[in-house]
Formats: C-alpha cells, structure tokens, sequence
C-alpha cells in the first residue's frame, strides 16, 4: 500500500486531518468526516467545556477495535458529590455511580476511597456509559492537568447523534461543536 502526505486541508474553514493505517496524515473534507462518522461508532473527543456543558472540539479521533460495553472514558472536573452513601457524583452533566468493587487508584497510592473525591477535582473515569443516561464506573484516578489544558474534557465513547449540518456530535448527552480549528484523527478511509 503507498500513501502519501498531502498538505492539511480545510473546508468551510473547517482544519480535518485524517491518518492513515501506517500514520500518514491523508486530508479528508468535512462532508467526508460527516459521512464517515456514523451513531454507534467509538470516539474520542477533547475539547473545551463551556457554561451550557456543551464542548467545543478541539480534537476528534474515530477510533477502530474491539471495545466492549465498560470501556467508555471520561476525564473531567467533578461538578458535584451528588450522594457520599450511594456513591454518586457527576461530571459535566452525566451522573455518575462508582461500582461497590470500584478501583481508585492514583500514581502515588494516595487516592483510596470515594470520600477523597472533591469538586472541581480533575478525574479520569472508566466504566459503562448506560442505556438511562448515567454512568456506572469501575474505576477513578485523580489526573494532574497541564495549566494550557485547564477547561479542556476527554470522553471515550459511541457517537450518539451526528449532525453534518449544524456540526455536532453528541456523545454521552453531550453535545460537541466541530470548529474550524478542530482537528480530526483517523485510521479509517
């Protein structure tokens, strides 16, 4: 297979990189992303959060595996401790219940317990994104988050809803803005 780099294109002023299978980067039009992008697919987007909780992209990667129903990702600041008894908090707008087995886990062994979980505290959440809305995860581990980074949210997941026209992809019931400064990842042709 040959492939080749070709210069970054934009389209609508929309900036979309797409790589190949051997890393190249190939260049891809948005209505190609659009039309590449089905609901059901797995994601990953990183964008910044803004008041309404809907996120501008500032990276989308389609992703291609054999992912399984807890294997969904979100890293975050915590909103709220919605119930210390229950095991409930939320973050962006999903809530959020940890698993009675759940892991907590941090690089330095210090993150043990549910009760260390704190507002605004920047987490990275694995689990299964569920059929109501909410999330049940296995595990948690406090991340540190570069000060360029602060506002910035990363979800793992199955694309809900694709909307070519306005833009949008909602992932989790959560809406992202494609921008024309998103960049977009892909190994898929």
């Amino acid at each position: 297979m040959q492939t080749f780099w070709k210069p970054v294109a934009t389209f609508a002023g929309f900036f979309f990189l797409l790589v190949g299978n051997d890393g190249s980067a190939q260049t891809k039009t948005a209505a190609e992303l659009f039309t590449a992008l089905k609901p059901g697919q797995w994601v990953k987007i990183e964008g910044a959060a803004q008041k309404d909780f809907t996120v501008i992209a500032k990276e989308v990667k389609l992703l291609t595996g054999d992912f399984q129903d807890d294997d969904f990702e979100i890293e975050a600041p915590v909103r709220a401790i919605m119930d210390k008894a229950k095991r409930q908090f939320q973050l962006l707008t999903i809530p959020i219940t940890m698993e009675a087995d759940a892991k907590y886990e941090s690089d330095d062994g210090t993150f043990t317990s549910f009760e260390q979980l704190r507002p605004g505290m920047f987490v990275e959440i694995e689990g299964a994104y569920l059929k109501d809305g909410s999330f049940l995860a296995d595990e948690v581990q406090p991340e540190t988050m570069d000060p360029e980074d602060a506002g910035n949210v990363v979800l793992v997941g199955k694309a809900e809803k694709v909307d070519g026209a306005k833009r949008t992809i909602t992932m989790m019931g959560v809406t992202f803005q494609i921008g024309e400064k998103t960049k977009v990842k892909s190994v898929i042709k």
